[in-house]
Formats: structure tokens, C-alpha cells, sequence
């Protein structure tokens, strides 16, 4: 097993050492103040299987999530149903959700942008009305 990499160490006022890995593989390591390298490298050593394990796993679920490609008839998630994606010459705005999404030709190659955006308003809408 090779070295392992911290990606970000963090001292603060706390008691014990925490590994965190995060869904992109970053390794973050929280240590007390005072705790010096060598023990921050020992217990990261220590660990080294299991940080390498969770590493896997983590790389397994980013590779089951698909991958859209923003085309005519792609399907996208809402409120627990599926939508499916029209491809539209013109309409009064590059992006909308009435039965079902639709988004520009000419919005196309920044479709996840335009999703991304849709569904973070959305979701402060819902949140606001509980």
C-alpha cells in the first residue's frame, strides 16, 4: 500500500484525531493543536486501510451516478417522479419546468448549469413554505 496523501490538516481546539474522506477522495485530517506531525503520520498510518477502503467506496458511488448528457428525452428527477427533457428551437426562456422539462437548443451546452441553478431555486422554494 503506498503513502498516504493528506490533502488538508486542519489544528484546532479538540481532543482526537479525525480522518474525513471526502465524495471527491480529498483526505482531511482534524487535529488537536499541539499534536505534532509524526503522530498526525503515525495514526494516519494506522488507518491507512481503512482510509483506503473508504477511498474505494467513495470512488464506486461517483461512478454509479449517471452521467447526463442534457439530450431530447433524457430523464431527470423531481419531487420522486421522472421528467423527461425536450430540446426546443425557441421559447420565452432558455429553461423550464411545466409537465416536464425543457431547455433551448441554444442553452443545450450549459444544460447542467441551467439545472443545477432550477433545482437549487426550487428547493429554497419548497424549503421556504414548510
Amino acid at each position: 500500500m503506498g503513502k498516504v496523501v493528506i490533502d488538508e490538516l486542519v489544528r484546532s481546539r479538540r481532543k482526537t484525531i479525525a480522518l474525513i474522506v471526502h465524495s471527491d477522495g480529498r483526505l482531511v485530517v482534524r487535529a488537536p493543536l499541539r499534536t505534532s506531525q509524526k503522530i498526525i503520520n503515525e495514526f494516519i498510518e494506522s488507518k491507512s486501510d481503512w482510509i483506503e477502503k473508504t477511498k474505494q467506496s467513495q470512488q464506486a458511488r461517483r461512478d454509479a451516478i449517471p452521467q447526463h448528457r442534457f439530450e431530447e428525452g433524457e430523464l431527470f428527477w423531481y419531487l420522486g417522479q421522472q421528467y423527461s427533457l425536450k430540446i426546443v428551437k425557441s421559447q420565452p426562456v432558455a429553461f423550464q419546468f411545466l409537465s416536464g422539462f425543457s431547455l433551448t437548443e441554444q442553452a443545450q451546452p450549459q444544460g447542467k448549469a441551467w439545472f443545477e441553478g432550477w433545482y437549487r431555486q426550487s428547493g429554497r422554494l419548497l424549503t421556504a413554505k414548510l
